[in-house]
């Protein structure tokens, strides 16, 4: 990235610092359960949740995909609600 603002490229450096955060809390939560997952793998398993909205006869439908054992196994490990309808999935609790 070729940032030469210095509002960009500190927002810049704040997403990377959330991220580098963010990965750092899902690692010690998966370490702290089973163990069975790598942040990896747990980030490539969640990322197969999907939230669809179709409309028909102009009424519009909204529902999550079906959540497999693992994608629930992992939610729990790393203590968080499972997604619904009204909210989206949240790591900082």
């Amino acid at each position: 990235m070729f940032h030469r603002l210095p509002d960009r490229i500190c927002a810049y450096a704040s997403i990377c610092f959330m991220a580098l955060i963010i990965h750092r809390i899902i690692r010690q939560r998966l370490k702290d359960s089973s163990g069975l997952f790598s942040s990896e793998r747990a980030l490539e398993t969640l990322r197969r949740i999907k939230r669809h909205r179709i409309t028909l006869n102009d009424k519009t439908h909204t529902g999550i995909s079906t959540l497999s054992d693992e994608q629930g196994e992992l939610l729990g490990s790393l203590n968080v609600d499972k997604p619904n309808e009204s909210k989206q999935l949240s790591l900082l609790k």
